[in-house]
This record gives C-alpha cells, sequence and structure tokens, in this order.
C-alpha cells in the first residue's frame, strides 16, 4: 500500500446518514469520518467532483458539503470518499463531537 494522501486521519465510525446527489437524497451509512471527509455507501458510482450534501440523521442540524474525490465498489457495495468544502467553526466543533 502506498502513502497516505489524506491530510486527517479517518475513524472507523458508522453512523445513518443523508446525502444529496443532482437533487435526489438517498439514506446510507459512514464507513470513516476525518476533518477533511467521509467515506459512505452509495447506490451506485457517483463521478469524482459530484457536489454532495451529508446530513447526519442523529443530528439534522449537521450538515456537510463537498465534493466526491473517489467512487468505487468494494465488495458487493458501491462507496465514495467525500472531501468537504471549507468547514465553519461550528462544523468543525459539531465533527469534532464525532472523532
Amino acid at each position: 500500500m502506498g502513502p497516505e494522501k489524506r491530510g486527517h486521519e479517518r475513524h472507523a465510525i458508522h453512523e445513518e446518514i443523508s446525502y444529496t446527489v443532482d437533487n435526489r437524497t438517498y439514506s446510507s451509512e459512514t464507513i470513516d469520518i476525518g476533518m477533511g471527509g467521509i467515506k459512505f455507501g452509495t447506490e451506485q458510482l457517483l463521478p469524482p467532483l459530484t457536489p454532495t450534501t451529508i446530513v447526519l440523521k442523529k443530528s439534522p442540524e449537521v450538515v456537510f458539503v463537498g465534493v466526491v474525490m473517489w467512487s468505487g465498489r468494494i465488495d458487493s457495495r458501491y462507496t465514495a470518499a467525500m472531501k468537504f468544502d471549507n468547514l465553519s467553526r461550528l462544523q468543525r466543533q459539531q465533527l469534532m463531537r464525532f472523532l
């Protein structure tokens, strides 16, 4: 395996989420979360740089916006990795509660 490309450590955290892509909302679960982004299950492959919004179901006030950096199939499910766009101070604090 090559060197780590992420700037932040990811933590294996499984939380129910909803994610919105192209004005369609889907239910899913996170795979891992870090201060720079999130990996989550998807219904289909998502093209790189697809704008995406993620809401934590147990805390609907926690909303993250970003772009898909990678999407692929792992075993029998699709996954995507999203890079957060410009987290606010409040979003950083909200995110820290989960890490």
